[in-house]
């Protein structure tokens, strides 16, 4: 699962805050730690200056320490007289000349030198005066903190992994319903609009997203049924003279000659042409998706050719495509094709690594190179015509899912892909 989804994003997000909260953690422990154990230190090294204070004594003029007071004295506590010599106590080597410098200062303080905290304690009793230096070995208290920053380290560890696995819980869970949404809306390909989500009356966000897109199919099922209604009634509208206008012309076509039988056949011609150019308009507004099943759109496209069009196919050409629909999308093309060429229309088709390609050319003027996205655009026309054809069949196409493109010239070139069964 990587960062390229959502889900994957959030859980990371989730891991990263937890982590950062760890270390944010880890480090104030440490701190605390830290000045904890130097509290300590310094409590320990002033309790052993106390209990040495109270024992020095002046006898004969010269600093002496009372007996019972050497269990302070050793390694970890010593007396200097005021010319800071050593009067009590062994001063390991290791420390001798820092010890001897802060004696010299002659002020109370404390001081870290390497693994050891010293504390300076000057006195006067009787006129003498004198310092007391007690140590304190700093070592286990840096072990117990690195032991207690291991514990925090584990911990956060811990810490990190149950978050995350919770956050992956919680996202799967939440953005299940919404890949179950998805892929619902998928399988409805737009055109299912009966169907609803329907996931209850929950109050959190998914469920108000869910009632939200509920509502929208409702409305554009609505909008729909309205256009459905008026295309009816305009396909009654102008069939219904469009066939009367077609019975009086055969009927005179088949009693007339000569340039009357000519004038009645170019009658025809453009009757049928209309009729076929109203079909397509109302199938694209009424947006219909034919049944499963598919056909061979060879075989189609030679039933729309005339004259000398050609079909070169190239690789199989059976299409996941009612024919119906094939021959709704290419229909317009090809009047498009005799409209615009110069000599000749043909087509021909392609496998494709996502289904069978269909060109539609011509040898006319073909498309600009800003024009290929324009020319569906309904109102754009080369020719002053009415501009509808190319944009009847983009939306056509998008209705079913089939690109359409335009390539531009020289000639005319619309590519149609049609997915395999």
């Amino acid at each position: 699962m990587g960062l390229t989804n959502l889900r994957g994003r959030m859980i990371a997000f989730a891991a990263i805050g937890t982590t950062a909260l760890v270390a944010v953690v880890a480090i104030l422990t440490q701190l605390l730690a830290a000045n904890a154990s130097e509290a300590d230190a310094r409590a320990i090294a002033h309790a052993r200056a106390d209990g040495i204070t109270a024992g020095v004594r002046i006898v004969h003029g010269r600093l002496h320490v009372l007996e019972g007071t050497d269990d302070f004295l050793g390694a970890t506590a010593w007396v200097f007289d005021a010319s800071g010599h050593l009067v009590e106590g062994t001063v390991p080597a290791s420390v001798r000349s820092s010890v001897r410098q802060l004696v010299l200062e002659r002020r109370e303080r404390y001081a870290t030198r390497g693994l050891y905290l010293f504390y300076v304690r000057p006195f006067t009793t009787r006129g003498v005066s004198g310092s007391v230096v007690s140590t304190v070995d700093l070592r286990p208290f840096e072990a117990s903190e690195r032991r207690l920053l291991d514990a925090v380290l584990l911990l956060g560890v811990l810490t990190i992994g149950l978050a995350a696995g919770i956050a992956t819980l919680v996202v799967n869970r939440s953005l299940g319903v919404v890949r179950r949404m998805s892929e619902q809306a998928d399988q409805w390909q737009g055109h299912d609009l009966s169907r609803r989500f329907g996931l209850g009356t929950g109050h959190d966000e998914i469920t108000e997203l869910g009632r939200t897109l509920d509502h929208m199919l409702d409305r554009i099922n609505d909008a729909l049924a309205s256009e459905r209604r008026i295309t009816d009634e305009i396909a009654h509208e102008l069939r219904t003279p469009l066939a009367g206008l077609k019975a009086e012309a055969q009927w005179g076509r088949a009693h007339a000659s000569g340039k009357a039988a000519d004038a009645l056949d170019a009658v025809l011609v453009a009757a049928d042409r209309m009729d076929s150019a109203l079909s397509t308009v109302l199938d694209s507004a009424r947006a219909r998706v034919s049944e499963p099943g598919g056909c061979d759109a060879a075989r189609v496209i030679n039933g729309l050719l005339v004259d000398a069009e050609t079909l070169d196919t190239h690789g199989r050409t059976a299409v996941a495509t009612s024919s119906d629909v094939v021959s709704a999308l290419l229909a317009p093309l090809l009047e498009n094709a005799r409209l615009h060429q110069a000599s000749r229309a043909w087509v021909n088709t392609t496998e494709a690594a996502d289904g069978v390609a269909v060109h539609v050319h011509d040898d006319g003027p073909g498309f600009a190179p800003g024009d290929t996205e324009t020319a569906f655009t309904p109102g754009w026309s080369m020719t002053g015509g009415h501009g509808l054809g190319l944009a009847v069949v983009r939306r056509l196409a998008a209705s079913h899912a089939i690109p359409v493109s335009a390539h531009p010239g020289p000639g005319g070139h619309v590519e149609l892909r049609f997915p395999r069964p």
